[in-house]
């Protein structure tokens, strides 16, 4: 019991401060309106939310744990931030939601396999992913427009830009930021933090 509560402690902890990280990405190249619930920009806070806590639940819970935990996230992001209604809009809702979470469970994956320790070039390869996956996320949209035209009729037409994608490749930077400061074993020490389970079998 102790154990779990420590554990659940630390995934707070460590979730909080890579969020304020990613934010402060934001913030450095965005301004103030990553703050900004009303404005796209807060998906610095969002993403990095869910992407912080995607990674260091895995690392401390269960697979299906951090499941359940994320489709509580997204339910939450569809009924209080985008207030999102029809099948259609939280489908694409969805597919636009999971590439943070997954750029982040792959990562945590790569992690595992190699010194279970975030490496200083690891928050650019995030970035990348990120964008790859939010740009494939982009050609879903399209291809739903394209292949159920009446059912989109009444969906927003959003054009690619450069503008996304380099939202995307910041948001994944400052999360992989934060996760490397959390590896930092003087950060570990001055925060109390366990190692987690980062050695369970695969």
């Amino acid at each position: 019991m102790k154990e779990g509560a420590s554990n659940y402690h630390d995934l707070c902890i460590e979730t909080v401060v890579a969020v304020l990280i990613c934010i402060g990405v934001g913030v450095i190249v965005y301004g103030w309106n990553v703050l900004n619930i009303y404005n796209h920009k807060f998906v610095f806070v969002a993403d990095g939310l869910v992407g912080s806590f995607v990674f260091y639940s895995l690392r401390r819970l269960r697979a299906r744990d951090t499941i359940i935990f994320v489709c509580i996230l997204f339910l939450m992001q569809v009924i209080l931030l985008t207030r999102t209604t029809g099948v259609m809009r939280i489908f694409l809702e969805f597919v636009f939601f999971v590439p943070v979470p997954l750029g982040c469970a792959v990562l945590f994956w790569s992690y595992r396999k190699q010194r279970n320790e975030v490496r200083l070039y690891d928050p650019l390869i995030l970035g990348a992913f990120c964008a790859a996956l939010v740009s494939v996320a982009r050609g879903v949209y399209y291809a739903t427009m394209l292949v159920n035209p009446e059912s989109s009729a009444s969906l927003p037409a959003i054009p690619f830009s450069f503008s996304e994608t380099l939202e995307s490749f910041l948001i994944g930077v400052g999360i992989g930021l934060g996760l490397w400061v959390l590896d930092r074993p003087e950060v570990k020490r001055i925060l109390h933090l366990t190692k987690g389970f980062t050695v369970r079998a695969a």
